[in-house]
């Protein structure tokens, strides 16, 4: 969890954001301390691993959120931290929803379906992860500051009428 969380502080760029990365590995560390001293011996569960899997599907999301307001030069599909990014993402929904699933039922032949589907995702997974050594990370001149319209900029002033046809 805390490398993983580090790779996300690397790639985010406000400040805010990076520094609330950080204060979600301290109480989610202690979260997952604290519920393997009450579990019991032999026993797995599968709380810490949930709370872990919507973090990280959060800190994507904003990281997403993050690209889209940047402007590049080159694709975004070009780049590798793109790619690893829409991999975890299949990765943690998929086992997020597998994990709430696998406790829902009790049939073995669901459970059967079920594994085939996590196999399928981890697949899915890996062959992102495969192509993302493909990719090439944009240089840092090449990426513009947001995209922003000017604020002085009025585009209801501008006349319609004398454009020719």
């Amino acid at each position: 969890f805390f490398l993983l969380s580090l790779y996300f502080h690397y790639l985010f760029k406000d400040r805010k954001a990076k520094k609330l990365i950080l204060l979600v590995n301290i109480p989610f560390i202690l979260f997952c301390f604290y519920d393997f001293l009450i579990s019991k011996s032999g026993e797995f569960n599968n709380l810490p691993l949930i709370i872990e899997f919507l973090i990280f599907i959060c800190f994507i999301i904003y990281y997403f959120f993050e690209l889209m307001k940047t402007s590049l030069v080159t694709p975004v599909y070009q780049s590798i931290t793109f790619w690893v990014c829409v991999s975890f993402f299949i990765y943690f929904t998929g086992n997020f929803f597998y994990i709430i699933l696998i406790q829902i039922s009790s049939d073995i032949e669901v459970k059967m379906q079920f594994r085939i589907i996590y196999s399928f995702i981890n697949l899915v997974k890996d062959v992102l992860l495969c192509v993302a050594l493909f990719g090439k990370e944009p240089e840092n001149e090449i990426l513009n500051e947001e995209f922003r319209l000017p604020n002085n900029l009025h585009l209801d002033d501008f006349p319609t009428s004398n454009f020719k046809h």
